[in-house]
């Protein structure tokens, strides 16, 4: 039966989730936030929110059977907002749908997880990886902004961006690689919960592309994470090829992938 916990948790340390943690990297910080709100019954399911604006984290044992599929969707209706988007495993996604079990298949969205244990070195080395500063702000945000205008159907600003990356310079987890004009050619920023490392902003612009760029910004920053004992993760598109590849090359394995999804109202 299911019941509120905490970080603290015995689930949390279970060979079951530690297998799963890289792709549940943003569960980790989820855990981390004494705010949450976390239910589990500490052996096949784990609940998880930070705030009700924020998606519900549903973590699940492989091989999860009908009566503990029940008792989550009970779980979610007595103690979070459901009608928060939900994460998941694919998996458990695909029991939902087999069972015909309140799901809006019409607005769906899935991602793919990497994650590198050893690192392997491009063929060619191009460019050079520095740390992003301050003066690196104009051309930064430039590239964020298209970045996020070809990727994104929001609404979203020059001015925000700008300020969005201003901040990500400040916290110094923010690469960029120059090449031999000293030209910015790629950019990347990471995250570390306990010791996995989440590698994000990953930007390389349109006539910089299929130039080795990318990699090579990749595999720079995995080697310098590597060498701190950081596992670094990605979180991907698997039917981006062109990026896969790059990441695949420079040792990055996949695990699996995530679908983002909203129950239907039970009425």
């Amino acid at each position: 039966m299911e019941k509120r916990i905490d970080k603290n948790s015995s689930i949390f340390s279970s060979s079951d989730f530690q297998k799963d943690k890289y792709k549940f990297y943003i569960a980790l910080k989820i855990i981390n936030d004494s705010n949450s709100i976390i239910y589990s019954d500490e052996k096949d399911y784990i609940i998880m929110q930070m705030s009700e604006n924020l998606p519900i984290w549903i973590w699940t044992k492989d091989g999860i059977d009908s009566i503990k599929i029940k008792e989550i969707l009970n779980t979610i209706d007595t103690f979070f907002h459901k009608t928060s988007k939900i994460t998941c495993k694919k998996e458990f996604y695909d029991l939902l749908i087999g069972q015909k079990i309140r799901v809006d298949s019409k607005n769906i969205f899935e991602m793919g997880t990497l994650h590198c244990e050893k690192i392997i070195q491009p063929q060619n080395i191009v460019g050079k990886m520095h740390k992003a500063e301050m003066n690196d702000l104009d051309i930064l945000s430039k590239y964020w902004y298209d970045d996020f205008c070809e990727t994104e159907k929001e609404e979203y600003s020059p001015e925000q961006a700008r300020e969005d990356i201003a901040k990500l310079i400040q916290e110094g987890n923010f690469y960029i690689l120059k090449d031999d004009a000293n030209k910015i050619v790629s950019m990347a920023r990471f995250a570390v919960i306990d010791n996995i490392a989440s590698i994000n902003k990953v930007y390389t612009p349109v006539e910089e592309r299929k130039k080795g760029y990318c990699a090579n910004l990749i595999y720079s920053i995995s080697k310098m994470l590597l060498n701190n004992n950081v596992i670094p993760m990605l979180y991907t598109d698997y039917n981006y090829i062109p990026s896969n590849r790059s990441y695949m090359n420079v040792g990055y394995m996949k695990d699996g992938i995530l679908v983002s999804f909203y129950l239907k109202d039970e009425k």
